[in-house]
């Protein structure tokens, strides 16, 4: 697993995380179309956590608006979805992971 240089995590509380490295996963969104990759940093979390600005840099918009179908990741070249689900707006909360 690969180290991005000088990369740190800290919990909300302040804890500072372990940090394992990056991994590229492959999954598919519940409603979205075809597979998506993503690159994770590895930490000592239990969740997956997205930076909606990170998202962006790749080529991406992020839309948080309330209601049904409304909040998605859209890849701009393509027009491709990803609907964002969860009370909270996790993006992640529901996918297929691809081994």
């Amino acid at each position: 697993m690969a180290k991005d240089k000088g990369v740190r995590f800290r919990a909300a509380n302040g804890t500072e995380l372990k940090y394992y490295g990056t991994k590229n996963i492959q999954f598919q969104a519940t409603g979205g179309e075809g597979i998506c990759d993503m690159r994770f940093h590895v930490t000592d979390t239990t969740k997956p956590l997205a930076s909606a600005a990170a998202i962006v840099k790749m080529g991406n918009r992020v839309i948080l608006e309330d209601g049904p179908g409304k909040a998605y990741i859209e890849h701009i070249a393509s027009g491709r979805r990803i609907p964002v689900m969860g009370e909270r707006r996790d993006i992640l909360a529901r996918r297929r992971l691809l081994r």
